[in-house]
């Protein structure tokens, strides 16, 4: 509705929010517990026409104008045929004996149901809606088993003491002398008082609650959780075969003009971190990332006359403060790559190794545990031919890869893909419908304005349930 205020110009908020003209027709012909009547169609159990009161529009179930109303039996009838009382009906006596004939049923109704909730309240367990499953298994105790909450272990975190950006990485949680746990995990970062110990790259351990080890994880990554490192200097560079070199960084234009070449193949830098490590890089990436520091590492270097070089860097140095500006980025994604500081197996079968070397230095099962619930996932969607059964007439073979990820709340990720790319597809089975960004923002808009609590689901493996539109096969191991 409107309330008067100038910025709504007249507007009713929903009209605002989405930006659509909102239809409000299903509201104006009824009050809230309005008296009227409603029409049961002829398959149904009810009555053709029979007094009900108005409880308010069906927003799930029917079409715009389909209403919900109550019946003297106490039951909830969506209908569209609602009629309201004609001015006669609603000041003769016989309607008004109708009413309180309709009230009157209506309360022994409801004090029946209310009744027959009541005799749950002695014997909770007795209520279906208390039934304990026989197969529910409770989450692991985090003190019996912390390893299953040390999603933090091998984190790399950053630390800002005195002004000096250092790293370190999550050893593990800290124990009293007694050898107890030193506070309690919680789901919510914030009310997670578990301390965790750090060792940095001098050698010296520090303690860390989790709420600051995952401010200190997120203050080097990128809004994909990639980790971004801070780079102090270039301290070397190389090149191969690839760089272009002398005469060859030019060319002539059909004007008669003579024009550098734009190319920056075959050069490596060296960058020096904040913390002390060292990583190549690419010059390309080097020079988006940071133009003005290569720059002037060209020019103490002599690289200026170099194709590589000679095209971008004087005019580099002297709209340096243009250029500051312009640059958008002032980290670089480590080529080794790392999510929310946590080192990520690349695919394949030197991945799948790699993710097992790294539960082997850490001490965890975080990567194998999260393999194992992979092969559960899919085990089911797939038939295992025997050793001496022959592949089906027809079908085409393809190969297998593992990828690994890391969540937005640490947990270990493991998928085995199938290589779609080696086979062809119809278009038609490469599409998947998702749900506008308007459409989830709206939801949350309704969510907040009604104080409602907002859920989510994920079916595990939803997409092996579809029916693979390809023959193909896999050798698995």
């Amino acid at each position: 509705m409107a309330l008067g205020l100038a910025i709504q110009e007249g507007e009713c908020g929903a009209t605002i929010v989405s930006g659509n003209t909102k239809d409000f027709s299903h509201l104006v012909d009824f009050a809230i517990w309005d008296w009227c009547w409603c029409l049961s169609p002829n398959r149904s159990s009810k009555d053709g026409k029979q007094l009900c009161r108005w409880l308010g529009p069906s927003f799930t179930i029917g079409a715009a104008l389909c209403f919900a109303v109550a019946i003297a039996n106490g039951q909830v009838l969506q209908r569209m045929s609602v009629i309201p009382l004609s001015a006669e009906e609603r000041n003769s006596e016989p309607m008004e004996e109708k009413k309180k004939e309709f009230m009157e049923d209506l309360k022994k109704n409801l004090k029946k149901k209310a009744d027959g909730y009541a005799q749950y309240e002695d014997h909770p367990q007795e209520d279906p809606r208390h039934k304990i499953e026989d197969d529910f298994e409770e989450p692991p105790d985090q003190e019996s088993d912390p390893v299953e909450f040390d999603k933090y272990v091998s984190a790399k975190v950053s630390s800002n003491a005195d002004g000096v950006e250092t790293f370190g990485v999550v050893q593990g949680r800290k124990c009293d002398s007694s050898g107890a746990l030193i506070g309690h995990y919680h789901e919510n970062p914030h009310l997670d008082t578990s301390i965790y110990q750090v060792e940095f790259e001098d050698g010296k351990v520090e303690s860390f609650y989790a709420n600051q080890i995952i401010e200190g994880i997120r203050m080097n990554v990128d809004n994909e959780g990639n980790t971004m490192y801070r780079i102090c200097k270039f301290i070397d560079h190389q090149r191969d075969g690839r760089a272009v070199r002398g005469d060859d960084g030019w060319y002539t234009t059909s004007s008669g003009l003579k024009r550098p070449q734009k190319t920056t193949k075959g050069w490596k830098l060296l960058a020096e971190m904040k913390g002390g490590e060292t990583e190549w890089l690419d010059l390309s990436v080097a020079k988006e990332a940071f133009p003005i520091k290569v720059a002037e590492y060209a020019v103490a270097n002599k690289l200026v006359s170099e194709p590589a070089f000679t095209w971008w860097v004087s005019y580099t140095l002297r709209k340096r403060d243009r250029v500051w500006k312009a640059v958008k980025r002032r980290a670089v994604k480590r080529q080794k790559p790392e999510k929310f500081g946590i080192e990520v197996p690349g695919p394949g079968p030197k991945g799948v190794a790699r993710a097992y070397e790294l539960d082997a230095e850490n001490g965890t099962s975080h990567w194998s545990d999260a393999l194992i619930r992979e092969v559960k996932t899919i085990l089911p969607a797939v038939t295992i031919l025997e050793e001496d059964e022959d592949v089906p007439v027809g079908y085409q073979l393809i190969e297998l890869i593992t990828v690994f990820n890391v969540k937005m709340d640490l947990t270990r990720k493991a998928r085995i893909c199938a290589r779609g790319d080696q086979t062809d597809p119809p278009m038609s089975v490469t599409y998947a419908s998702v749900a506008t960004r308007e459409s989830i923002r709206l939801a949350f808009v309704i969510a907040a304005l009604n104080g409602l609590n907002v859920l989510s689901a994920d079916v595990s493996g939803a997409y092996l349930n579809a029916k693979c539109a390809k023959k193909v096969y896999c050798i698995l191991g």
